[in-house]
């Protein structure tokens, strides 16, 4: 597993988001998750920088409790 999706999968960990939720919010398909995290296929920059902006806009929006607001 490359560094960017463990580290990108340890942020959603912190803001208490799964990782196929923020790939959904950025419009690429959450079974997608999968295949990165296996190494099976290996994300275009497009798709991983959409899903990690929306990973940092949901934990942005996010209320104490860890529920989007």
């Amino acid at each position: 597993m490359s560094d960017l999706i463990i580290e990108f999968e340890r942020d959603c960990a912190a803001a208490g988001i799964a990782p196929t939720a923020a790939l959904k919010a950025a419009s690429v398909h959450p079974s997608l998750w999968w295949k990165w995290r296996s190494g099976r296929v290996s994300p275009t920059l497009k798709s991983f920088e959409a899903a990690r902006g929306k990973l940092r806009e949901m934990a942005a929006n996010a209320t104490p409790e860890g529920r989007a607001a």
